[in-house]
């Protein structure tokens, strides 16, 4: 007997994917705690007797004309509102995600993970990509707290239409099915409907933006589980292409229309640590290990930020300081061990075991570039993390030097700038072991020189979970190196 066409059978799907959505919708507040979860006890091999080759993904930021985010020639000030808007965001994810009182380790685990709300104002960074032969471009939204790649694809008749058309796996010679067979599969993180593999990705009802929270239509994405070629730059001036990436088929989205308004978004690319992401996924093919430079975030220029994978990673002549990764079993974000901050010369002195991060992932520390601004735990293991430290900045600022504390929207901790001023302060987050992360005074502060004040340009979290934002990490050569499960890093000029 012959098989069926794979892509009739996708067509039969549609009404299974329908069937799915009412069971796998779970209550917004229910559904967030499904960030910290991971699925760390499955062990999955992708592609183990590939050679290690290298590649780069090209952010482009969303002050950038190239950017499908773009929102026009904003000032300075616009810019930084929109990054602020971006943290609070993540922010207030992070406090209803500290403040759940379930216990994280009980959840069922798959791919209908709550993730942050589909709103533009969670989103920064875009990515170009080649899906399959003949190469379909498409742009992708970068979302450091998911995994699942997804794009749509057609036949969709749910889908938004895309001023370069719908990726069309039938026109593809090198799409197929992930095999139901597959340990993804087989394990239970993807659902086995009709002999296929299939997802739903529901997101956040709560969207929350700016610090304020509103209900929305509940977007979510279902799909088949699929094989593909991806094909990205090199920094050789080529590309290179990657065979059996698994993606998300999506043919059925629906509620996406604030990420989707102006056509050229057609899915999100997860980047966290789920056996499903770009990095779990490449994790043999790049040497397990991948970098990026981040140059300074306000500058008038709009240049990408690239990400390093493999043998595409710079060797640069400053010696990298090692930090180890302490990230719980169960979770997909990547935990630092942070031991003591410096505000200046004057170190804090954390009692011992404050940032230590809790099982659930609801405490501890989290490097997230996707997080424009360092955010601070009010709550961490029963300390104001936030408080001591932004008091030490008030100390030096308010009291030694005298300036006048000012109200301004973005900040908390905000001076009058007289003019001259320049002795402002680095800060120091000291890893273990002796790894200590210097900020640079600049990447510390938002200075307006023609308004004539600065503010202290750190965020907090009422929440238990603290994270390394990309303002602070400017001008610095991050590397994660898996091979070391640790964190490198070197102060350097970006780009490098």
């Amino acid at each position: 007997m012959s098989q069926m066409n794979p892509y009739k059978r996708l067509t039969q799907f549609i009404s299974a994917m329908a069937e799915l959505t009412n069971k796998h919708f779970l209550a917004t507040a229910t559904l967030l705690i499904f960030l910290t979860t991971t699925v760390s006890h499955f062990h999955f091999t992708f592609s183990e007797d590939s050679k290690p080759t290298g590649f780069t993904l090209s952010l482009i930021p969303g002050d950038s004309p190239d950017s499908p985010l773009y929102q026009g020639n904003l000032t300075r000030h616009e810019r930084m509102q929109r990054l602020i808007n971006i943290t609070q965001s993540k922010a207030s994810l992070y406090r209803l995600m500290s403040s759940w009182p379930g216990n994280a380790t009980t959840t069922p685990i798959g791919p209908e993970n709550i993730n942050l709300p589909m709103i533009r104002n969670n989103f920064y960074y875009a990515v170009k990509i080649g899906i399959g032969n003949p190469v379909y471009n498409a742009y992708l939204l970068l979302d450091t707290g998911s995994g699942l790649i997804w794009t749509q694809c057609e036949p969709c008749p749910t889908c938004y239409p895309m001023e370069y058309g719908i990726y069309d796996p039938r026109r593809s010679n090198t799409y197929s099915m992930l095999p139901s067979s597959h340990a993804l599969c087989q394990s239970g993180y993807y659902k086995r409907v009709q002999n296929q593999c299939m997802y739903t990705m529901i997101y956040g009802a709560e969207a929350v933006a700016g610090g304020s929270t509103s209900t929305l239509p509940v977007p979510k994405t279902q799909g088949v589980a699929s094989l593909e070629t991806f094909t990205f730059a090199n920094n050789e001036g080529g590309f290179s292409n990657i065979d059996g990436v698994i993606f998300g088929c999506s043919r059925y989205v629906q509620n996406f229309q604030d990420l989707m308004f102006n056509q050229k978004i057609s899915g999100i690319l997860g980047m966290n640590t789920a056996p499903d992401s770009l990095v779990t996924q490449l994790m043999n093919r790049i040497d397990r290990k991948f970098s990026y430079c981040i140059p300074s975030v306000l500058d008038q220029t709009t240049r990408p930020i690239l990400v390093n994978f493999g043998t595409d990673v710079p060797r640069i002549s400053t010696p990298l300081v090692n930090t180890l990764f302490v990230s719980p079993p169960r979770t997909q974000l990547f935990f630092l061990d942070l031991r003591d901050v410096s505000v200046g010369t004057h170190q804090i002195g954390f009692p011992k075991g404050t940032f230590t991060a809790s099982p659930d992932g609801s405490k501890g520390v989290v490097i997230d570039s996707g997080a424009p601004f360092t955010v601070l735990a009010e709550n961490i293991n029963g300390v104001n993390a936030y408080l001591l430290v932004m008091s030490a900045f008030d100390a030096y600022y308010g009291q030694s030097q005298g300036l006048p504390r000012v109200k301004v929207d973005q900040f908390e901790y905000c001076y009058g700038l007289p003019n001259g001023f320049n002795d402002f302060l680095t800060l120091t987050f000291h890893f273990y072991p002796r790894a200590d992360f210097v900020v640079n005074s600049r990447d510390v502060h938002y200075v307006n020189s023609g308004m004539r004040f600065f503010c202290v340009a750190l965020m907090k979290n009422s929440g238990g979970l603290s994270l390394l934002g990309a303002y602070q990490q400017q001008n610095k050569h991050i590397v994660y190196n898996l091979d070391l499960n640790a964190l490198q890093f070197a102060t350097v000029t970006c780009p490098i």
